[in-house]
């Protein structure tokens, strides 16, 4: 091979490099989009809830800025219908929430499934109900969150089992089961 060959090779390998680089970065884009919105907004909400999960089972204490970005992304009305201004999530896709969310704070995914519970019984029962379409509506522009859900997730941090599984799983990194 002469100097002009070398280049003319060199050339062609750095263009078919350039196309793989390229074509991974359009797959990477068309991913990157065809991943719901809801689903991104999860894994913001689950970076927040991770960095203070040890916090909050240390100090046996709710999850605040992770119910603060689930506000910000509008999460506590996935189940509420898109007919009452919801997301209009299937109980699959709040499951998934609840999953994603699981994997970065487990007492943040527990009270976001306790949370969508009440709603759906709010929207199952009441929906037709004037002033429960009001509240819907409320509780989608506001972004409640359900004092129940608080209420009883703080009583249970205080029973001594919960304490105990708690220290479990800070000091060993497995639960108990008691």
């Amino acid at each position: 091979m002469n100097a002009s060959t070398d280049v003319a090779v060199l050339a062609a390998v750095k263009a078919e490099d350039a196309a793989v680089v390229a074509a991974q970065i359009v797959e990477d884009v068309r991913q990157a989009s065809a991943e719901p919105t809801w689903l991104a907004a999860t894994r913001r909400v689950a970076q927040v809830a991770a960095v203070h999960a040890a916090a909050v089972d240390r100090d046996a204490r709710f999850p605040v800025e992770a119910f603060e970005a689930m506000r910000r992304e509008r999460l506590l009305s996935a189940m509420i219908p898109a007919t009452l201004g919801g997301a209009g999530l299937t109980l699959a896709e709040v499951a998934r929430i609840c999953e994603t969310l699981a994997r970065a704070c487990s007492s943040t995914a527990m009270v976001y499934a306790m949370h969508q519970s009440q709603v759906a019984c709010i929207v199952d029962q009441g929906h037709a109900i004037p002033w429960q379409r009001e509240m819907i509506a409320r509780l989608v522009d506001e972004q409640w969150l359900l004092d129940l859900e608080r209420k009883h997730f703080m009583e249970l941090l205080a029973t001594e089992k919960t304490q105990a599984r708690i220290e479990q799983m800070l000091k060993t990194g497995k639960p108990l089961r008691n």
